[in-house]
């Protein structure tokens, strides 16, 4: 099953098991297709994909907060 959270400034964080990565870039590429070409007929409309394979998405410049919250939450745990 893909998971798919809410659009991230100008693009989207889906989640799949790495033999699905094949169905889910031809679900993408079918939908975004789909999408572009109701709004904007004949118009041809380029996106890529990241596929960030680290077992989940990280971010360096989160790190900070992420660490302060997990003290408060082993605080009141």
């Amino acid at each position: 099953m893909f998971a798919c959270w809410p659009p991230i400034h100008d693009g989207f964080l889906l989640s799949c098991r790495k033999e699905q990565l094949p169905d889910l870039n031809a679900a993408i590429d079918y939908a975004f297709s789909t999408a572009v070409d109701q709004v904007l007929p004949g118009f041809t409309l380029r996106w890529e994909t990241t596929v960030f394979d680290q077992g989940r998405f990280e971010d360096e410049d989160g790190r900070p907060v992420w660490n302060d919250v997990n003290k408060l939450l082993e605080t009141y745990t």
